[in-house]
């Protein structure tokens, strides 16, 4: 008899089965009624919004599939990439890959074609306290989560940093060998690091626990599909650091091959 794979157990189907509903209920109804596993729900709800022409509700729907997507499309490249490794399974390699993500409300970027414009409202969203800390502080415990990603809205809004500033703090003492990642419309080193709206009196303790910043509006004229962990050409992914130790932008160093960062006026 063949020897199954962990992933391939009566009891791992019950539990990720679980997991699904658990999951689909609480996005339901706490996050604006979206599935976050059921996507045949979130496209009949979509196209109910549309025959009633409820336009603007039908468009939270496109995200959860597109995400959805790009989801199985990563996971069948990296099963096809290591389908026959004898020593790591591919379901391990993609588990491996894990990071939480937290996105915080309000930007005034307003970039066009943004891909998460509802996060522009500062009210948007459910809110940030000391049960929602709690909650992500727990998700990021198993081994296998690499870190937490900072996301928008525009984490580095003044009034974003001074909420978010104990929370990474204690991230960075209960997990120290996790990664920070940020990602702002702001740049490092003209409006982080100098004078500008983005600078406030907790600016510098903040960019002190976070690893890896990538910086800059996202520009649709620089829109590129190929880069990695950017949107588009201009947007820069800095060791932070390095950079502040050397006192000079220094590019994170798995992507120092590409370093073809534009500018745009």
């Amino acid at each position: 008899m063949k020897n199954k794979q962990m992933s391939e157990t009566f009891l791992l189907a019950m539990i990720i089965t679980f997991s699904g509903g658990l999951q689909d209920a609480y996005t339901y109804f706490a996050r604006n009624k979206v599935f976050a596993n059921a996507q045949t729900g979130n496209i009949v709800l979509m196209a109910s919004k549309l025959s009633d022409g409820q336009y603007a509700d039908a468009i939270r729907y496109v995200f959860p599939l597109l995400s959805f997507a790009l989801g199985i499309f990563v996971a069948e490249q990296i099963q096809g990439y290591y389908k026959e490794a004898k020593k790591l399974h591919w379901r391990q390699t993609i588990l491996i890959l894990e990071i939480v993500s937290l996105f915080v409300s309000g930007c005034t970027h307003h970039c066009k074609n943004c891909f998460n414009q509802m996060t522009w409202d500062f009210k948007y969203g459910k809110e940030f306290n000391q049960e929602v800390e709690d909650l992500i502080i727990d998700y990021l415990k198993p081994e296998h989560i690499t870190g937490l990603s900072l996301l928008g809205g525009e984490p580095m809004e003044p009034s974003n940093q001074r909420v978010l500033l104990p929370f990474i703090k204690r991230v960075k003492e209960l997990y120290p060998q996790k990664d920070i990642w940020c990602y702002t419309g702001y740049l490092f080193d003209q409006e982080l690091l100098s004078e500008s709206r983005a600078r406030c009196e907790v600016t510098d303790e903040l960019l002190s626990y976070i690893d890896v910043l990538v910086d800059g509006k996202f520009i649709e004229e620089l829109k590129d599909l190929s880069l990695k962990f950017r949107g588009s050409s201009n947007q820069r992914i800095i060791d932070v650091k390095q950079s502040l130790e050397k006192d000079e932008i220094i590019l994170y160093k798995d992507l120092n091959e590409n370093r073809n960062f534009q500018k745009y006026e």
